[in-house]
This record gives C-alpha cells, sequence and structure tokens, in this order.
C-alpha cells in the first residue's frame, strides 16, 4: 500500500516517521548525490553563502549596475554554451513572456536590489 507509515531505522538506530515513499526519493537523491549526478546541498548554500560577502567587496570599487551586467552576461553566455553543447529545443511561444520574466527577476532583480543595498548600508553605516 503506497504511502503507508513503514518505521524506518535510520543510521543512529531511531525510528523515522516517513512513508516508504519518503525513505525512497530520500534514497534516490543520495545515490545522486554519491554517484556525483547532482552536488551536495552543503556545496550550493557554501558558494551561495560566499555571494554577499564578495558583493560589499566588488561595490567598493565598481557600480552595482555595472556588475549586475556581467553577472547577466556571463549568466547568459555560460546558459547559451550549455543549451547549444546539449542541444536543447527552442521554448515554444508561450513559455517565452514566463521565462523572460523569471530572468528578469533573478538574473537581474535580485543581484541589482542586493548590489544597491550593500552600498547604501555600507554608506550608511560609514558614517556613524
Amino acid at each position: 500500500m503506497a504511502g503507508r507509515f513503514d518505521p524506518i531505522l535510520n543510521p543512529t538506530g531511531m525510528i523515522d516517521r516517513r512513508t516508504s515513499e519518503d525513505a525512497a526519493s530520500i534514497d534516490r537523491v543520495q545515490a545522486m548525490i554519491d554517484s556525483g549526478e547532482i552536488v551536495p546541498y552543503w556545496a550550493n548554500q557554501l558558494f551561495f553563502s560566499g555571494s554577499l560577502p564578495a558583493t560589499r567587496l566588488a561595490v567598493m570599487d565598481f557600480d552595482p549596475l555595472f556588475l549586475t551586467v556581467c553577472r547577466a552576461a556571463i549568466a547568459g553566455v555560460l546558459a547559451g554554451g550549455l543549451l547549444f553543447i546539449f542541444r536543447q529545443q527552442r521554448s515554444v511561444r508561450n513559455e517565452i513572456l514566463p521565462l523572460f520574466l523569471a530572468a528578469l527577476c533573478v538574473v537581474v532583480g535580485f543581484p541589482l536590489i542586493g548590489d544597491v543595498l550593500c552600498v547604501t548600508f555600507a554608506k550608511r553605516f560609514a558614517s556613524k
């Protein structure tokens, strides 16, 4: 019976309260991490945690808009290269607007707001 509660012993010998489907999903993800198919979550967190200190250093010498344009250009070149290498199909017409809006928010909006905030707060607290 799918989804029913099956007591599962974790490595510490305690019983996990999860379904057999949850356990199978967790095991699949762990197998993908072990095989190197996906990067472990801690590596992603490590890289992302370095982005704010790096931004604070970068905005000391560069304009926030310039940094945002550079990040967007690098992301676009890398994404275009990967799409070309893996020969991905072009998006259909009804997917273009949602993709554009997502890219605008993630590639431009979030970094630009972060850069401007780093400059604003750095100036505000430097005067005290």
